[in-house]
């Protein structure tokens, strides 16, 4: 039973990700292999957990927690991580009993900084994975912990922390090619002769390779940039969504000319609903070279779709908030929406460019009362332009859309305030800022 178990779990992860974590893990004994518990903390009484053969979803352990109704667990703390940066992560777990959850805290606090932890009571008795990606706040308040707790009993096992990057071993300085799958005949390999950056690059000689399953948002603007050398031959760079061999979103590289190191750039957005697999392909025809591939995200906002499952990207700005939450019934896209009445919310440290240019755009269904939207520079009293956005009108979904252009000489962040008052009540979905 173990071993068709651990072996459906394999497939799934193929399946879903064709990455190496080739990302250093910030957690110590992650795959619970240690034969003691010593890199892991208590959190809480009246619980236990314990290293555990009985079932692992990758090796020979897992840890155990039985705790027999009382809310405990276990935790890492002091990783580290630094303010500012994006990070993954990924927990496997599987619940016989109980309630299991798994949150993310700063500081000495076991709360989770975002209010978004994960806690589940109805998952079937069977391997799977929580998984998620956060940004730490610009200056972090101490370092950041990893809380794994339960009222029954669950197995944890292969859980990991590591910077987020959209693409795996982008700057090719990773031992080995174990981030990429062949494509086009393969023949590639790490070289150390022909780079733009680091130690590394990869050499490809009438072959190819790829990456699938990439980890984007439906709907997300991201920015490629890939530096490639073409000695010969031709080079293609494209991205495909459940093909390898046609650019599926348009302004692929297919060149036949040049030798020196070049950048290729575009953005990509994302369709509403992905179904499938989106994938970034490299084929050469000849001998070329590519080093320092990225796949940024371009939005600036938390949660900017509202499809997390909690309000914690966004902070009271009204000293009255009548009511903040998401809610399913009634929504832009995707599963949820955000429902805000009687007061106002923000988005604070909104990192901007100074003289960037920049395009503001959000959905609201205004259903009473007036709705007011505001962008601030280092304050959120008043918009920096004096183009705050105010209307009384009720009806449908509408379109709310600006661009604005950051001071030349600015330093600091900038703030996004949603106000809904004289009796207001309104659902805001798709709010998103993105460079122009």
């Amino acid at each position: 039973m173990v071993a068709s178990m651990r072996a459906a779990a394999l497939l799934l992860t193929l399946l879903t990700s064709s990455m190496a974590w080739a990302q250093a893990n910030l957690i110590a004994d992650g795959d619970m292999e240690a034969a003691d518990v010593a890199g892991w903390s208590a959190w809480r009484v009246g619980g236990s957990f314990a290293k555990s053969s009985d079932d692992a979803y990758n090796g020979s352990q897992s840890m155990r927690i039985d705790n027999g109704g009382a809310l405990a667990g276990f935790l890492q703390a002091g990783l580290p991580v630094e303010g500012g940066r994006t990070y993954k992560l990924r927990v496997a777990y599987r619940r016989v009993s109980g309630t299991f959850g798994v949150r993310v805290g700063i500081g000495t606090n076991t709360t989770d900084f975002q209010g978004l932890q994960f806690q589940t009571s109805s998952s079937p008795d069977a391997w799977g994975f929580h998984t998620r990606v956060f940004t730490l706040p610009e200056v972090l308040a101490g370092t950041v912990r990893v809380v794994v707790y339960g009222t029954g009993e669950a197995y944890v096992d292969d859980v990991t922390l590591a910077e987020h990057t959209a693409i795996e071993d982008g700057d090719m300085e990773a031992d080995g090619t174990a981030a990429w799958l062949t494509y086009g005949g393969g023949n590639y390999t790490k070289q150390s002769d022909v780079v733009f950056n680091g130690s590394q690059a990869m050499a490809v000689n009438a072959g190819g390779f790829q990456q699938r399953f990439l980890p984007v948002e439906a709907g997300g603007k991201y920015r490629l940039s890939v530096r490639h050398k073409r000695d010969s031959g031709t080079l293609a760079v494209r991205m495909g969504l459940n093909t390898s061999n046609a650019d599926s979103f348009g302004g692929g590289l297919s060149t036949s000319s040049g030798t020196d190191w070049a950048l290729h750039t575009r953005v990509v957005t994302m369709p509403a609903n992905i179904v499938g697999d989106v994938r970034l392909v490299v084929r050469c025809t000849g001998v070329c070279y590519i080093d320092d591939v990225k796949l940024e995200p371009l939005e600036l906002l938390a949660d900017w779709n509202a499809e997390a499952p909690g309000v914690g990207a966004w902070t009271k700005y009204t000293a009255v908030l009548g009511l903040l939450e998401k809610v399913v019934a009634d929504v832009f896209a995707g599963a949820r929406s955000l429902h805000l009445a009687q007061g106002g919310v923000q988005q604070l440290g909104i990192k901007v460019q100074a003289g960037a240019t920049y395009n503001l755009s959000l959905w609201y269904k205004n259903n009473s009362g007036r709705f007011r939207v505001r962008l601030g520079a280092n304050a959120s009293n008043y918009d920096f332009a004096g183009q705050e956005f105010s209307t009384a009108v009720v009806g449908g979904w509408t379109q709310y859309t600006r661009q604005f252009t950051v001071p030349a000489n600015f330093t600091g962040t900038f703030r996004l305030v949603l106000i809904s008052d004289r009796g207001g009540d309104v659902l805001v979905d798709n709010t998103s800022i993105t460079p122009q």
